[in-house]
């Protein structure tokens, strides 16, 4: 979808109006969602916004004709993040929309001076108005947003720059995505981005970037790069669990749900290794997919996803025997959110804890963490996109209990649906063909 037209004219009012006191604004897109014809995605699009798009007679040609009319402004830069896999015959045989699986630029990061904006959303219409999604304000925290303008600059010196009339341009030809040799570039991206993340963690361990109570901890994950910090965290993390926690409760949820082998490892050992614990998941139901009776393949995609349930469920009773008591128990909550004429978009990973030190028994106080951002804990976020989370680790009671009002809202009992594995086993539909279902392990490396 192309970004909201409203905030495409709110910008560049703002730059025009302050124009005369350096106003610097500086925009990293995908290339691959920018350039795609808006008849296209309207083409395609699902059924919640079907008629809404159709009727937009007025909507631009592709988001580019919104973005140049901003290249053009003063203080104004627009990079474009081109992977370097979409090259050559992949680049001429993928047709758009199928291109991007081979990887994008998926970080959702707002930066105004010293505030910043994470989240999981885009900035079409759809998100502002029927969508449910989920983002946070740091206000006034400096070195989250130096972090992230940062990060903005080393991705966009390896990116595509929009030029005044419409072109595209690299800075030199060894940071061409296309036109570079591919290891050079690999290894020169990685080279940057390393450098650039241990110069910041240095930074940020110093003394007065640390409280007592709260930790603010902005994570990248780059897997095409080899670069998997955030990856790394939270499996560390996860596996940790069932050690330092003398009970844990985890929330876990995603609009496309299809997390790797390892995160749904670590997620059984903590329901079978700790008997007070409890997991709580929530998935978009098939109706609130964006993709429900698209047009095309991608009418699938949301059958896919459920079939991710399935086998996750289903995984889950083989590694636990006892997975019936479990449910039963309330320990293992399972549901779909679905709410008439919205889609659901909202992803993150919450972690309610007493924290034991060491050997003792003597618990100290009550922890919660939270993951904010763009990723959706599968294959293709760990492996293909660039992604960025916030993690967020306190134990002020202020901010847990905002914490627990903003899970409360997601976990909106109004649009909650409970399922278990044998009632989604028992259904036929939103289910795909059986011969479909014996290749979704291949599936999964692109969801």
């Amino acid at each position: 979808m192309c970004p909201s037209r409203d905030g495409v004219s709110a910008l560049e009012s703002a730059v025009k109006e302050r124009s005369n006191y350096g106003l610097s604004v500086h925009l990293l897109v995908e290339s691959t969602r920018s350039t795609r014809p808006a008849s296209l995605t309207r083409r395609y699009v699902g059924s919640v916004h079907r008629n809404k798009t159709n009727e937009d007679t007025q909507a631009p040609a592709s988001s580019m004709q919104l973005l140049s009319r901003l290249a053009n402004l003063p203080g104004v830069t627009v990079s474009l993040y081109h992977s370097h896999k979409l090259r050559g015959w992949v680049r001429r045989l993928l047709p758009e929309r199928v291109n991007e699986t081979v990887g994008l630029q998926h970080i959702k990061a707002y930066v105004f001076d010293d505030t910043v904006i994470i989240g999981g959303a885009n900035l079409s219409d759809e998100y502002f108005t029927t969508r449910q999604d989920r983002a946070w304000v740091f206000s006034d925290l400096p070195p989250l947003a130096d972090f992230y303008a940062g990060l903005t600059d080393v991705i966009s010196s390896l990116s595509y720059h929009l030029m005044p009339d419409g072109s595209f341009s690299a800075a030199s030809l060894d940071v061409d995505p296309v036109e570079a040799d591919t290891l050079v570039y690999v290894e020169t991206f990685r080279t940057r981005l390393n450098a650039y993340l241990s110069g910041v963690r240095a930074a940020l361990s110093s003394p007065r970037h640390l409280t007592t109570e709260t930790m603010v901890l902005p994570l990248v994950q780059a897997g095409a790069y080899g670069v998997n910090q955030e990856h790394s965290l939270l499996l560390h993390i996860l596996r940790r669990l069932p050690s330092l926690a003398s009970h844990c409760s985890l929330y876990l949820t995603s609009g496309y749900f299809c997390p790797t082998d390892e995160m749904q490892d670590c997620l059984g050992h903590l329901l079978s290794s700790r008997p007070d614990s409890t997991l709580n998941l929530l998935c978009a139901a098939p109706e609130a997919n964006s993709f429900f009776r698209s047009n095309g393949l991608s009418g699938g995609i949301p059958k896919a996803y459920r079939e991710s349930l399935i086998a996750f469920l289903c995984r889950l009773a083989k590694a636990l025997p006892v997975v019936s008591a479990i449910a039963s128990s309330g320990r293992l909550r399972v549901g779909e959110y679905f709410r008439a004429g919205w889609t659901f978009h909202a992803k993150g990973l919450w972690v309610e804890t007493g924290v034991c030190q060491g050997n003792s028994t003597t618990a100290a106080a009550p922890a919660t963490l939270t993951w904010i951002g763009s990723s959706n804990y599968g294959y293709r976020s760990r492996d293909r996109d660039l992604e960025s989370q916030v993690l967020v680790c306190t134990s002020n009671a202020g901010l847990r209990q905002a914490i627990r009002a903003e899970r409360a809202v997601i976990w909106d009992a109004r649009y909650y649906r409970p399922v278990t594995l044998q009632d989604l086993s028992r259904q036929t539909e939103h289910r795909l063909q059986w011969y479909l279902r014996w290749i979704l392990p291949l599936l999964r490396r692109i969801m």
